[in-house]
C-alpha cells in the first residue's frame, strides 16, 4: 500500500476521518466532490479518507470541506501512543495498536424516498383534426336552432390540425394565413366569426372581442363552424341545392297556410270591404235602456213603425184578438 503519513503531517491535520457514507455529523459533507474519481456512496466498496484541521472541524457545519487524502478499499492504521477514537459515534481511547479496515460484506437495504416532488412527465396534448365549415348569415338566422339543417347547408372549406390549448385569437390568425396562402381554400371575407357548436342545444356566435377567453376545444369537437357575413347565399353542392329547395317549398306552404288562416278569421278580403261607408255603432245611454228600451238597433228596422202607431189601436187589436186589424196597423212598414 501507499503511506500517507507525510501528507497528513504537511496538512497539519488534527483528526483523520474514514467515511463510507455521503454525509457525516448531522448532514455535513467533509469530502470534496471535485476530488477523486467518484462521489461517495455506500455501495461502491470505497472508503474516503479526510484530514481535518482545528479550523476545518468546526467549519464543517458552515458547509466547508476537509482535506481529501485518498479513496481506498482497505486501510492499515499504526498508532504508537494512546489516542481518542470514535467508531460510529461511540467515543473511546485506543492504546498503541495496529488497525486494519476493509469491506466485510454487502446487505440489501431500503432507501428512504426523498421528500419533494419528482420530475413530473407531462404528456403532450393531442392535436385536434377539425373540418372547417362555413355558413352564411341568412342560413344562420333561419336555422341556428336546427343543427342538422345547418350541417347540410354548410360549405366545407377544408381540414386543419390545431392544438387543443390554442385560444380563438390564435386560431383566427392561423385560419387567415391559411385562407390567404392556400389555393384550395375558397375565398373568405374578413368579416367572419366563430360559432359554438357543442356548448348549447343550438348554435350561437362568439363575440370577436371575447375570443381570447375561449379555447378551440370548448367550441368544436370534430367540426369548426365559421359565420361569414359577406358570403354568397347560393347553394354550393347538389345536396345543398336539394336541401335549399326543400326548405323553400316548406316555407312557401307554411306562408300560404298562414294567409288562408288569416283570411278565414277576418271573414272578408279587402275587395269585399266598402271603403267610406259609415258603420253604424249601437250606443246605449245606460244599462236600463239597454235592457228595457225598444231600440231600433236591437229589434230591427221595422219595429219602430209599430211604435209610431197609436197605442189605443194596438191595444184594441190585441184585446179583440183581431189579427187582420193588427196586420193593417203593421203593414206596410214591417213583414211579419
Amino acid at each position: 500500500g501507499q503511506d500517507f503519513t507525510g501528507k497528513l503531517r504537511d496538512a497539519g491535520c488534527h483528526a483523520v476521518l474514514f467515511l463510507n457514507i455521503g454525509s457525516y455529523g448531522g448532514g455535513t459533507h467533509p469530502w470534496n466532490d471535485s476530488f477523486g474519481q467518484s462521489k461517495p456512496a455506500i455501495d461502491d466498496g470505497m472508503l474516503e479518507v479526510v484530514g481535518l484541521t482545528t479550523y476545518q472541524l468546526p467549519m464543517l457545519q458552515a458547509g466547508l470541506h476537509g482535506t481529501c487524502i485518498c479513496q481506498c478499499r482497505s486501510a492499515r492504521i499504526v498508532t504508537k501512543k494512546t489516542i481518542p477514537m470514535q467508531v460510529d459515534g461511540e467515543a473511546c481511547r485506543v492504546k498503541p495498536s495496529i488497525i486494519e479496515m476493509s469491506l466485510l460484506n454487502k446487505a440489501v437495504m431500503l432507501a428512504k424516498r426523498k421528500h419533494g416532488r419528482g420530475d413530473v412527465q407531462v404528456n403532450p396534448l393531442e392535436k385536434l383534426h377539425l373540418t372547417i365549415l362555413r355558413i352564411t348569415m341568412q342560413q344562420y338566422e333561419q336555422y341556428h336552432y336546427d343543427k342538422d339543417m345547418l350541417r347540410k347547408l354548410a360549405n366545407k372549406l377544408g381540414k386543419m390540425e390545431i392544438e387543443s390549448q390554442c385560444d380563438l385569437e390564435q386560431v383566427r390568425n392561423m385560419l387567415n394565413a391559411k385562407f390567404e396562402e392556400s389555393i384550395t381554400y375558397p375565398k373568405v371575407s374578413q368579416d367572419w366569426c366563430f360559432i359554438d357548436s357543442c356548448t348549447a342545444e343550438h348554435y350561437f356566435r362568439i363575440d370577436r372581442a371575447q375570443e381570447h377567453l375561449h379555447y378551440i376545444c370548448d367550441i368544436a369537437i370534430d367540426e369548426l363552424y365559421i359565420l361569414d357575413h359577406e358570403a354568397a347565399t347560393m347553394p354550393q353542392t347538389p345536396d345543398q341545392e336539394r336541401s335549399f329547395s326543400a326548405y323553400s317549398q316548406r316555407i312557401g306552404a307554411q306562408n300560404e297556410r298562414r294567409n288562408m288562416d288569416q283570411q278565414g278569421r277576418s271573414g272578408s278580403t279587402d275587395d269585399d270591404l266598402q271603403i267610406g261607408k259609415p258603420i253604424k255603432v249601437m250606443k246605449w245611454k245606460s244599462n236600463k235602456d239597454r235592457l228595457f228600451s225598444f231600440n231600433e238597433d236591437v229589434f230591427g228596422y221595422g219595429f219602430s213603425s209599430i211604435l209610431e202607431q197609436t197605442s189605443d189601436a194596438v191595444l184594441l187589436a190585441a184585446h179583440q184578438g183581431d189579427l187582420n186589424m193588427y196586420l193593417n196597423i203593421a203593414t206596410p212598414h214591417c213583414d211579419l
